[in-house]
């Protein structure tokens, strides 16, 4: 149960439409042949992340519950730069070798029923 609601809650059918539309044809125009890893490697889905997209992303979250590490977006976003470029360079490490620390696979999930459902 708890896999189909996460399923469709990733769903791109929960895109923006204009986005969808622009990924789609990024797509068409920028096809990955997983058999190519230098290929794949060079996509433009890719390449690291920078300053500018960490903070934009960082922008549009809300104030959630931290994790098992206790670090919020709140803290994000008021960090030191230097701060923030030890956190992008460790995030763009995950990115490039696929690789997430052991810690990072844990999530405190806690269902909440919704009030007149059942």
């Amino acid at each position: 149960m708890l896999a189909g609601t996460f399923a469709e809650a990733s769903s791109d059918n929960n895109l923006d439409p204009k986005f969808r539309t622009h990924k789609l044809k990024t797509e068409i125009e920028n096809p990955i042949n997983r058999d190519d890893d230098e290929q794949h490697n060079r996509s433009k889905f890719n390449i690291p992340f920078n300053k500018n997209e960490l903070y934009k992303v960082l922008k549009t979250k809300k104030t959630t519950a931290p994790g098992d590490d206790r670090i919020t977006y709140e803290m994000f976003k008021h960090m030191p730069e230097s701060m923030i470029d030890i956190m992008l360079q460790l995030i763009n490490k995950v990115w490039v070798t696929g690789q997430l620390p052991h810690s990072w696979k844990h999530a405190n999930v806690i269902p909440i029923l919704k009030p007149n459902k059942k």
